[in-house]
Protein backbone atom coordinates (compact mmCIF):
# COMPACT_ATOMS: atom_id res chain seq x y z
CA UNK A 1 0.00 0.00 0.00
CA UNK A 2 2.89 2.38 0.67
CA UNK A 3 3.76 2.49 -3.06
CA UNK A 4 0.18 3.07 -4.22
CA UNK A 5 -1.25 6.54 -4.61
CA UNK A 6 -4.78 5.31 -5.23
CA UNK A 7 -6.39 2.23 -3.71
CA UNK A 8 -9.31 0.64 -5.55
CA UNK A 9 -12.20 -0.43 -3.33
CA UNK A 10 -14.98 -2.82 -4.44
CA UNK A 11 -18.39 -1.97 -2.97
CA UNK A 12 -22.03 -2.81 -3.59
CA UNK A 13 -23.76 0.27 -4.98
CA UNK A 14 -26.08 1.93 -2.45
CA UNK A 15 -25.79 -0.72 0.26
CA UNK A 16 -26.84 1.48 3.16
CA UNK A 17 -25.26 2.25 5.65
CA UNK A 18 -21.91 1.14 4.21
CA UNK A 19 -21.87 2.92 0.85
CA UNK A 20 -24.57 5.42 -0.09
CA UNK A 21 -22.90 7.62 -2.74
CA UNK A 22 -25.21 8.43 -5.60
CA UNK A 23 -28.40 7.70 -3.71
CA UNK A 24 -30.76 10.69 -4.04
CA UNK A 25 -32.23 10.00 -0.59
CA UNK A 26 -28.90 9.43 1.20
CA UNK A 27 -28.26 11.59 4.23
CA UNK A 28 -24.59 10.68 4.18
CA UNK A 29 -22.12 9.06 1.80
CA UNK A 30 -21.84 5.93 3.95
CA UNK A 31 -19.67 4.58 6.74
CA UNK A 32 -16.93 3.47 4.36
CA UNK A 33 -16.46 6.73 2.38
CA UNK A 34 -16.59 8.76 5.61
CA UNK A 35 -13.90 6.57 7.21
CA UNK A 36 -11.70 6.56 4.11
CA UNK A 37 -12.01 10.37 3.83
CA UNK A 38 -10.42 10.57 7.30
CA UNK A 39 -7.63 8.24 6.16
CA UNK A 40 -7.11 10.43 3.06
CA UNK A 41 -6.84 13.54 5.24
CA UNK A 42 -4.30 11.81 7.49
CA UNK A 43 -2.20 9.96 4.92
CA UNK A 44 -2.78 11.56 1.53
CA UNK A 45 -3.78 8.14 0.16
CA UNK A 46 -6.75 8.34 -2.20
CA UNK A 47 -9.47 5.81 -2.86
CA UNK A 48 -11.36 4.90 -6.03
CA UNK A 49 -14.60 2.96 -5.75
CA UNK A 50 -15.77 0.30 -8.17
CA UNK A 51 -19.46 -0.31 -7.58
CA UNK A 52 -21.21 -3.59 -8.24
CA UNK A 53 -24.80 -4.81 -8.22
CA UNK A 54 -24.16 -7.70 -5.82
CA UNK A 55 -21.94 -8.55 -2.90
CA UNK A 56 -20.54 -11.59 -4.75
CA UNK A 57 -19.52 -9.38 -7.70
CA UNK A 58 -17.56 -7.16 -5.30
CA UNK A 59 -15.81 -10.19 -3.81
CA UNK A 60 -15.02 -11.47 -7.30
CA UNK A 61 -13.37 -8.14 -8.25
CA UNK A 62 -10.96 -8.56 -5.33
CA UNK A 63 -10.29 -12.23 -6.11
CA UNK A 64 -9.61 -11.34 -9.78
CA UNK A 65 -7.22 -8.53 -8.81
CA UNK A 66 -9.45 -5.84 -10.34
CA UNK A 67 -9.89 -4.21 -6.91
CA UNK A 68 -7.33 -3.88 -4.14
CA UNK A 69 -9.78 -4.16 -1.26
CA UNK A 70 -13.35 -5.14 -0.49
CA UNK A 71 -15.02 -2.22 1.27
CA UNK A 72 -16.66 -4.42 3.90
CA UNK A 73 -16.80 -8.12 4.61
CA UNK A 74 -20.09 -9.51 5.91
CA UNK A 75 -19.25 -13.16 6.45
CA UNK A 76 -17.19 -15.27 8.87
CA UNK A 77 -13.42 -15.64 9.12
CA UNK A 78 -13.82 -19.25 8.06
CA UNK A 79 -15.71 -18.29 4.90
CA UNK A 80 -13.00 -15.73 4.07
CA UNK A 81 -10.29 -18.36 4.43
CA UNK A 82 -12.27 -20.79 2.26
CA UNK A 83 -12.62 -18.07 -0.41
CA UNK A 84 -8.91 -17.24 -0.29
CA UNK A 85 -9.46 -13.78 1.18
CA UNK A 86 -7.23 -12.22 3.83
CA UNK A 87 -9.10 -10.16 6.43
CA UNK A 88 -7.71 -7.08 8.13
CA UNK A 89 -8.53 -6.07 11.67
CA UNK A 90 -12.17 -4.92 11.61
CA UNK A 91 -12.69 -1.15 11.61
CA UNK A 92 -16.27 -1.62 12.79
CA UNK A 93 -18.27 -4.47 14.25
CA UNK A 94 -22.02 -4.58 13.74
CA UNK A 95 -23.74 -7.29 15.71
CA UNK A 96 -27.16 -5.69 15.99
CA UNK A 97 -28.76 -2.92 14.03
CA UNK A 98 -32.05 -1.10 14.40
CA UNK A 99 -33.64 -0.01 11.14
CA UNK A 100 -36.53 2.42 11.02
CA UNK A 101 -38.66 3.50 8.09
CA UNK A 102 -39.26 7.23 8.68
CA UNK A 103 -42.33 7.25 6.44
CA UNK A 104 -44.23 4.84 8.72
CA UNK A 105 -45.90 5.84 11.96
CA UNK A 106 -45.31 3.36 14.73
CA UNK A 107 -47.08 2.02 16.63
CA UNK A 108 -50.21 1.67 14.56
CA UNK A 109 -52.87 -1.02 14.16
CA UNK A 110 -51.16 -2.43 11.09
CA UNK A 111 -47.73 -2.63 12.70
CA UNK A 112 -47.04 -4.95 15.60
CA UNK A 113 -43.74 -5.34 17.47
CA UNK A 114 -41.84 -8.57 17.10
CA UNK A 115 -39.03 -10.12 19.09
Amino acid sequence: MAAKETVTIAVVDNLHPFYCNGSPSAYHSGILPELLDIITDYSGLTFHYITTSTYQEAIDLVKEGKADLLGYYLDSKEAAADAGLALSTPYISLNNIIVRNKSVIYPSQALLPGL
